[in-house]
């Protein structure tokens, strides 16, 4: 059996994945959007959705595919959290999902680490 905080760690950040991912699902129910805002929504339903299942089951690969996510939402919400914060504002979204985001990966490779020495 798990311990108690990788079970904790799986279960909220699977809840927080499914929130995005009903989030973006929601939005693609807006029929007024443009094509390829829909599409974008589309693909991060799916992804955040995938990322539920994934970080409730919690395999050992998880962290490729958290590492990959991980760049490209620094690559999408860096520059925002960045101007925002050289503007003197915050960007609430975009700091917690990469803070979130670099917490599991501390998480991830602290285990991985962990499991290679064992």
């Amino acid at each position: 059996m798990r311990p108690l905080r990788h079970r904790l760690a799986s279960s909220i950040y699977a809840t927080l994945f499914g929130c995005v991912a009903t989030y973006h699902f929601f939005v693609l129910l807006d029929s007024e959007m443009p094509h390829a805002i829909v599409v974008r929504h589309l693909v991060f339903f799916v992804i955040d959705a995938a990322f539920a299942v994934l970080v409730w089951k919690w395999p050992r690969w998880l962290l490729v595919p958290c590492g990959i996510l991980t760049v490209q939402q620094i690559w999408s919400h860096g520059g925002h959290v960045w101007n925002a914060w050289h503007h003197g504002q915050i960007y609430a979204f975009g700091t917690f999902t990469l803070s979130a985001l670099i917490v599991l990966m501390v998480l991830l490779v602290r285990e991985t680490i962990t499991q290679r020495r064992v």
